[in-house]
Parts: C-alpha cells; structure tokens; sequence
C-alpha cells in the first residue's frame, strides 16, 4: 500500500521549520523544477511597473497575495509585503537594482 505525500505543515514539523518555508519550496519547484530551489546567486531585479502591477492587483483588485506572487513569479510573500507596505505609506515603487 502507498503512503499519501505529506502535507506542507506535517513536512514542515518533522523538519522543524515554518510550514510556510514548505509551501514556497513547493511553488518555486513547481514553477522552474530543481533549479527553482537552488540558492539564489542575490538579489532578484523587479521593474518599478512591475511593483507597481503586483500591488494594484492586490490593493485595488483584491487578488489574493498568492495568485500575485506566482502571476509576476516574485520570490516570497515577504517581498510582496514589502511593497505594498511601501505603496501604502506613500513611498514610491523603484526598479530594484543588481
């Protein structure tokens, strides 16, 4: 009889880590294989437009902030946080620099 794959959050327990970290391994692998979950060789670039985009989608369009993470391929949640917190206090979206 085969075992049912574990949940994100069973994984994450065994391991002892946030379930969260779990469900970004499985999305960045999902989205580009092995090479999606190895280490990042630095920052990752994001154009000011598409900052921009991804915060709309979720401030004024009310997208979920997973559907807008993968629809712009951004690296975390984390990331989107930022940005939005960052449009929110009035602050303007820069093209993230390398």
């Amino acid at each position: 009889m085969a075992t049912a794959p574990a949940t994100a959050a069973v994984t994450a327990k065994i391991n002892g880590i946030a379930g969260k970290i779990v469900t970004d391994w499985v999305r960045k692998y999902r989205e580009d294989g092995r090479t999606g979950l190895e280490n990042g060789k630095g920052w990752k670039s994001y154009s000011a437009d598409l900052k921009t985009d991804a915060v709309k989608d979720v401030v004024v369009n009310g997208m979920s902030l997973n559907f807008v993470i993968k629809k712009y391929r951004i690296s975390s949640d984390i990331v989107l946080r930022r940005w939005i917190n960052s449009y929110i206090r009035g602050n303007k979206l820069e093209t993230t620099r390398m």
